[in-house]
Formats: C-alpha cells, structure tokens, sequence
C-alpha cells in the first residue's frame, strides 16, 4: 500500500482532521498570510506531527491479544483472511514496521 506521504504525516493529518482545534495544521501557506497566520499554521502542524509520533510509539509494542490475532491470521484456513498473505500480523514485523515509520531502526 505504497503511498507518497509517509505513515507519520497520514496519522497527523487524520488527528488534526478529527480534533477540530488543529484546524491550520497542513494548509499551505499563502501570501496574503500574516505573520501570525503563517506561524499558527507551521505550529498546528508541527502538533499534529508530534501528536501522531506519539500515537505511533503507544502502539509500537502490540498488546496480546494483537499478537494472537495476527499469529492465528497467519494460520487461518476459512474466515476473513483465508488464502491471503497476511504475514505482517506478528509481534517482531509490527515492531519493525512501527520502528521503520518512526524512521528508527
């Protein structure tokens, strides 16, 4: 699911949306901006950066049942994901993949 904004920005993007008082948060600045405009823009959407890395490191470690549910996908003959790939599910890939859109190793 390869997409030109990184996971990161889609997380901020999608608080800043559902918050409602992150409301300049990703508007492109403008010339008829003021100075003040301009800084409420870049603020609302370094918060919303940082609200979405924090909401990244919370889930970085998958709880148990997270664990199990995506260790029995992986094994699942019938049912949602039957006869799918679904080999990301586990505990080791979800932490690599939280790391890696973290832009940690």
């Amino acid at each position: 699911m390869p997409d030109s904004m990184d996971i990161v920005e889609r997380v901020a993007r999608a608080i800043a949306q559902a918050s409602g008082d992150i409301t300049l948060a990703f508007h492109e600045p403008k010339p008829s901006d003021t100075p003040s405009i301009a800084m409420l823009k870049k603020a609302d959407t370094e918060k919303a950066l940082r609200m979405a890395r924090a909401a990244l490191e919370a889930i970085r470690e998958p709880t148990e049942a997270m664990v199990e549910a995506g260790d029995a996908a992986q094994t699942e003959t019938d049912g949602p994901y039957a006869g799918e790939q679904v080999a990301m599910a586990s505990f080791v890939p979800w932490r690599a993949m939280i790391n890696a859109a973290l832009g940690e190793e």
